[in-house]
């Protein structure tokens, strides 16, 4: 699979930048009856009046918040790493049957001049956390402890 950086990276970084959003939409589910609504996965899903009413019982305070969006953050990361191992084919996927050949990932606009990425992109995933960081929109909260 030959990628280039150009094309990479930002992909990289979206993912990070969505791992945040939708940890802090998921928190915002938790704590507010009104977002609840906005649950769509499974296509089937929603909540249940009775889940619901026990969601209204949690007390909601910014470290408990702090705690289910890392908590969020890190169950969305490890879908997205899974899945680029299966894409750097390092990984087959668990219902693969013998047919399984693979897949690729193709960069539209590569040429030897933009230079290839040359990385696993699953090893290179969490790395990108810390340019995301760098250039994500101030926040009140954060994922990380630094």
């Amino acid at each position: 699979m030959t990628l280039s950086k150009k094309n990479v990276e930002p992909v990289l970084l979206d993912l990070n930048r969505n791992i945040e959003l939708y940890a802090d939409r998921g928190v915002d589910m938790i704590f507010s009856a009104s977002d609840r609504s906005n649950i769509n996965f499974p296509p089937n899903g929603g909540l249940t009046e009775s889940e619901s009413k026990q969601l209204d019982l949690i007390g909601a305070n910014e470290d408990l918040k702090s705690a289910i969006r890392k908590i969020i953050a890190n169950a969305s990361a490890g879908v997205v790493f899974q899945l680029l191992t299966v894409v750097d084919g390092v990984a087959t996927p668990d219902n693969a049957g013998p047919d399984w050949t693979g897949l690729k990932l193709i960069d539209e606009d590569f040429s030897e001049v933009s230079g290839d990425y040359g990385d696993m992109l699953h090893d290179s995933f969490f790395e990108s956390y810390w340019p995301w960081l760098e250039q994500r929109p101030p926040n009140t909260w954060k994922l990380d402890n630094l």
